[in-house]
């Protein structure tokens, strides 16, 4: 993932190094040297403002989630990357706060529903962000705290931080909360990464019930869990599969269990 971003974000600032950024819908006749471009916002009867300066050297970028699981991250108008409702391999959110961060840029988050004509485009889903309120798509609440095992909390003596703990909170935005939790100084493949979600009971394709998938990675999907009833479903990624072991855990014979 960080390669993605690299590029991407390489890629964005030579082109806005050679060209000016150009918003569809946004004002950018000069009314005074400081002056203002305004984007209406249908139905609101809000006006949301951005300085002219900040329009000609930093790209728009909008996340959008349609009401059907399509992602696609929008980047002056630009679908740069999308993905379907059943595709979990690659957490574009993740990548659209890293894009924005690296560009300096704010990251409009916006949900909402998907076009009810069946040959619908990214193209016609950017033409309807004008018809959505734009002061509702705050960038997500995202946290890093530096974290230790559990019972060290309760130790009289000092105890240093091991691990790093990200929160991404996109509940309001998407519904949806990205967890991250891996060692400070370990490898990358030691962490652990998981997203929940309200999703579909694939057991029937008609419930919404609550969600977790657990990634092997930031892009690597491993499985995904499903609350049914007062039962869990696991539903291992394609080619993932799950391998019984027999251990000794502190002195007690116990079966576990292996996804790789």
């Amino acid at each position: 993932m960080p390669g993605v971003v690299f590029f991407l974000s390489a890629f964005i600032k030579h082109r806005l190094s050679n060209n000016p950024v150009n918003l569809p819908g946004f004002n950018q006749e000069p009314i005074h040297p400081r002056g203002k471009a305004h984007l209406p916002v249908q139905g609101v009867g809000a006006i949301r403002t951005f300085n002219k300066d900040y329009l000609m050297e930093t790209p728009e970028i909008i996340l959008v989630t349609l009401t059907s699981g399509d992602v696609a991250l929008f980047i002056n108008s630009n679908p740069v990357l999308t993905k379907g409702s059943s595709d979990h391999d690659h957490n574009i959110s993740l990548l659209a706060e890293e894009i924005a961060k690296s560009l300096g840029a704010e990251l409009l988050a916006v949900a909402m529903e998907a076009p009810k004509d069946i040959e619908w485009t990214w193209r016609h889903v950017y033409e309807l962000l004008p018809c959505v309120d734009l002061e509702k798509a705050r960038p997500s609440t995202k946290s890093s705290i530096p974290v230790k095992y559990w019972d060290c909390y309760n130790s009289e003596y000092p105890t240093v931080d091991t691990h790093q703990f990200d929160v991404d909170d996109q509940r309001e935005t998407n519904g949806q909360m990205y967890c991250d939790l891996g060692a400070i100084e370990g490898r990358l493949d030691d962490m652990l990464s998981i997203t929940m979600e309200v999703n579909t009971n694939p057991l029937n394709g008609i419930d919404h019930v609550p969600c977790a998938h657990v990634h092997f990675d930031n892009d690597s999907l491993a499985v995904s869990l499903f609350k049914i009833g007062d039962k869990i479903l696991v539903r291992p990624e394609t080619n993932v599969g799950i391998k019984q072991v027999h251990a000794n855990v502190s002195g007690v014979a116990e079966t576990l269990y292996w996804i790789e």
